[in-house]
């Protein structure tokens, strides 16, 4: 009997999106040639291409077998990506007795230079005279080498207190295609007014040098975008004021979010967000900002000041059909200011509903805060109101 000939991997084609950025091929989905012929693999290597946002497979994949090569055929379209979200947030305001409004807009540019390219533009306001802009740019393989890129922008200003400005660069490198590790540098620097009231916030620069280990995977799906993401980033920083010449700091944050699906129509949805800040003191400006609609429901936007915090989202999630669906939220936070000596412990619940609408998806979440062993009360609840639009 005679033993058949092993084959060479040696063609990829791309039909349709003929601008496809073909370093996603090579090192996202890890597709090179030419190596030895494994129809198998190479088939579930192509299946990590429909995880793109920005592309859709219009036709199975095929091979193609003559005497001297064998070819794939990759039959993609390309797909619009680009996001706008746009949040608000309706709550009574205990000290006026008027209603509060707080929110943000997020714009997400994805792929438009047909290089794989992210543009992020994010503005929050808290209906408290505080302000934050990002700004973040995200460049993959850059020059067709396995090496993406990072760079961003963060400017945060609370009223007349402050002002922080930071810039980061990162470097990533791809393990699988859903799998990454990363480091980075981040410059930020804070301005204090010369008649500062307010003695637990200084002027002052900081460098922090970090690394991390990042796992990400999206179930798309008409109504509900189903993330699945690791992220966890570890790092020195070396902070700089006028009255003290260095202070080492340990910085570290933890992200993680799943779906669980129960069944066609039920699922369960988790989310989780840790940050931690050590050093010998702290300074006000320096803190973390978090509460909103990104990790504790039922407290205005970047309300709450710690230098530690741990957060859960929950939510179990019915979808009587493909364009609706009717979620629980059961949130909860803990956190430390060691500056002002405070810990506490945060809950939030609520009802909420998503809606597949000719705009776009709309979000309803009436949720109610409780902090401090306070009682259920009524006009602390607020009203979470969200619009995601792909264009």
């Amino acid at each position: 009997m005679k033993r058949k000939e092993n084959r060479d991997f040696t063609n990829i084609n791309i039909k349709g999106y003929t601008k496809f950025p073909r370093s996603f091929v090579k090192h996202y989905a890890k597709l090179k040639t030419p190596v030895l012929f494994q129809k198998n693999k190479i088939l579930d290597k192509t299946k990590t291409l429909e995880e793109l946002d920005f592309a859709n497979f219009t036709k199975t994949p095929e091979l193609q077998f003559k005497k001297d090569s064998t070819s794939l055929y990759l039959y993609i379209e390309k797909k619009n990506a680009n996001i706008f979200e746009g949040f608000l947030g309706f709550g009574s305001n205990t000290d006026e007795s008027k209603l509060r409004l707080d929110g943000y807009l997020n714009l997400d540019l994805v792929n438009n230079f047909n290089y794989g390219e992210q543009i992020n533009l994010t503005y929050k306001s808290n209906g408290d005279n505080q302000q934050a802009l990002d700004l973040n740019t995200s460049l993959p393989y850059l020059c067709k080498s396995p090496i993406s890129i990072s760079a961003g922008l963060n400017i945060f200003r609370q009223d007349s207190t402050f002002s922080n400005t930071a810039q980061f660069l990162e470097t990533s490198l791809n393990i699988t295609a859903n799998t990454s590790i990363s480091t980075s540098l981040k410059l930020e620097q804070s301005t204090t007014p010369q008649n500062q009231t307010d003695n637990t916030a200084e002027a002052y620069k900081k460098q922090i040098y970090s690394a991390t280990f990042n796992y990400s995977k999206t179930k798309n799906s008409t109504l509900k975008n189903q993330p699945t993401f690791l992220r966890f980033t570890a790092g020195s920083g070396f902070r700089k004021t006028e009255t003290q010449k260095t202070t080492n700091q340990f910085i570290a944050n933890l992200n993680a979010a799943y779906t669980f699906d129960i069944s066609q129509k039920h699922s369960f949805y988790i989310k989780s967000e840790t940050a931690l800040l050590e050093s010998k003191n702290y300074l006000n400006n320096e803190l973390f900002r978090f509460g909103g609609m990104n990790n504790i429901r039922g407290f205005k936007e970047n309300s709450l000041i710690a230098n530690l915090y741990a957060t859960l989202q929950t939510e179990y999630r019915y979808s009587p059909s493909p364009k609706i669906y009717i979620n629980t939220i059961l949130d909860a936070a803990y956190y430390e200011n060691n500056l002002n000596n405070q810990e506490d412990i945060l809950y939030s619940f609520g009802l909420g509903t998503s809606l597949l609408t000719n705009a776009g998806i709309l979000k309803l979440n009436l949720v109610n805060g409780i902090q401090n062993n306070q009682r259920f009360k009524l006009p602390n609840s607020i009203l979470h109101l969200t619009l995601i639009a792909k264009f």
